[in-house]
């Protein structure tokens, strides 16, 4: 798998690079692109059926972007979980549940994604707020979260419980 991410490396892989390079490496079969759905669709139509796409952007777009074409998407792991129901019910042909699952997730998505180092500390501390990490700082030159921010998060992990308890009937 290659991966174009422009914005956080700033170097662009066009279409015909991919196929040159999947040319002589038959193990490239995949490409990742941070992309919303129309470049998704347009990378798709420029790859065709040989190079298939993958999409990322922390899952933001993840539905407009398996409906133009992509064939997963590879997000961060502090909200894969939901992440993984959204994917397999939009695949079931169940969009009205992927869009009842994903819905709730947007705000948080959207509060992460302002820069990479803001990402980041994001998702550690949605990790420690889920129990999954101990602490969410990170290495200095990085900004770790504000207050609000912590809040911010609790506040978008307090509608996924609630999501999950309506979805799944857990307590």
């Amino acid at each position: 798998m290659l991966q174009d991410a422009p914005e956080y490396i700033g170097v662009s892989i066009s279409p015909a690079l991919v196929r040159r390079l999947a040319g002589s490496r038959p193990n490239i079969r995949y490409v990742k692109i941070e992309a919303g759905p129309d470049q998704t669709d347009q990378r798709v139509e420029a790859l065709g059926s040989d190079i298939r796409v993958f999409t990322g952007d922390a899952g933001v777009h993840l539905l407009g972007c398996l409906r133009a074409g992509a064939v997963g998407n590879i997000p961060a792991v502090d909200v894969a979980d939901v992440i993984c129901t959204a994917y397999a019910a939009e695949r079931s042909g169940d969009q009205r549940a992927a869009e009842m699952t994903f819905a709730p997730l947007l705000p948080y998505l959207v509060f992460a994604l302002r820069d990479q180092d803001h990402c980041n500390a994001c998702t550690k501390e949605m990790l420690v707020q889920r129990g999954v990490l101990s602490h969410g700082e990170l290495r200095a030159p990085a900004r770790s979260l504000s207050g609000f921010g912590k809040t911010y998060i609790r506040d978008c992990l307090a509608r996924l419980e609630t999501l999950r308890t309506r979805i799944d009937g857990e307590p």
